[in-house]
């Protein structure tokens, strides 16, 4: 979706020309998930845990 002040373009044929610049801000893992199956009567469980990375970024430019 790019709004340059006079019309508004969106949608994949549209922005072909358009350009976004973004300079790394910081590279982190989000809170952990924790995947925990109980077995009911059999003494047993299972516990598996997740931290998803991600990248924080800052939009510098959207040029076209």
């Amino acid at each position: 979706l790019v709004n340059n002040g006079k019309d508004i373009r969106q949608g994949s044929p549209y922005l072909k020309d358009v350009k976004v610049s973004a300079k790394v801000v910081e590279h982190l893992a989000d809170d952990k998930k924790v995947a925990f199956k109980y077995r009911l009567r059999k003494n047993s469980s299972t516990k598996k845990g997740h931290r998803q990375k991600l990248t924080r970024l800052n939009i510098v430019k959207i040029a076209g």
